[in-house]
């Protein structure tokens, strides 16, 4: 077990109700859970993958939680005021929820996500219905963003969330604008979410490269 995943883990008590995200990192989280058998515990998540991972360990998983007491997942992008860019998994919208629904926002990340700004190179993804893309596009060129439909890696064709929705990666010169523009997309009608998560990060644990852990809280 990692340090980072013993500081997560040292977080979770009896009784709680915990989302894990996706990805391997996760897998990882709930191989410690399992192993800790912590009593009482229910498990959510927004990544079908890891329900069904989790499901194999034996543990308890709900898809449909009123409540959640820690949210632990990771990220592309992250700044010291709890600013995130969730983009590359294309299942940000659950991970909103969960996230909102949560008391707190456990972040576990490497050392090198962590930045005074959120990297420019991370795109803004956007969940839509195809009716909004010309909506989209329109803002974006407002706000002189580049413009990628997200194409589909195992098919010629275009990505789609478990919803059924497209995406589209919007980029900029840098991201000191983001939470203007986020706010614009999300009063466009057609648009679910999007990857940007303002300042729902309560505590981020990084990792270094030599496996030591620190624990950040995000500055006001």
């Amino acid at each position: 077990m990692t340090q980072q995943i013993d500081l997560a883990l040292a977080r979770i008590k009896p009784h709680m109700t915990v989302s894990i995200g996706g990805g391997n990192h996760m897998k990882h989280l709930a191989d410690a859970i399992h192993a800790a058998d912590v009593p009482d515990l229910t498990l959510t998540t927004p990544s079908e993958e890891t329900a069904d991972y989790a499901r194999q360990l034996g543990l308890t998983i709900t898809d449909h939680p009123a409540s959640i007491n820690l949210a632990f997942d990771g990220c592309d992008s992250a700044d010291l005021h709890g600013n995130l860019l969730k983009s590359n998994g294309a299942i940000f919208t659950y991970e909103k929820r969960n996230a909102m629904l949560a008391d707190q926002v456990v972040i576990l990340a490497p050392a090198s996500k962590l930045q005074d700004k959120l990297d420019n190179t991370v795109p803004l993804t956007v969940e839509l219905l195809e009716a909004a893309e010309p909506l989209v596009r329109q803002l974006a060129d407002n706000y002189q963003l580049t413009v990628s439909k997200r194409a589909a890696g195992n098919y010629m064709g275009f990505t789609r969330t478990r919803d059924g929705n497209v995406l589209i990666d919007l980029l900029g010169q840098d991201w000191h604008d983001l939470a203007t523009i986020d706010a614009a997309l999300s009063r466009l009608p057609g648009v679910v979410a999007t990857s940007f998560f303002n300042r729902l990060a309560d505590v981020i644990i990084t990792e270094n490269t030599d496996g030591t852990a620190q624990v950040m809280r995000k500055e006001d």
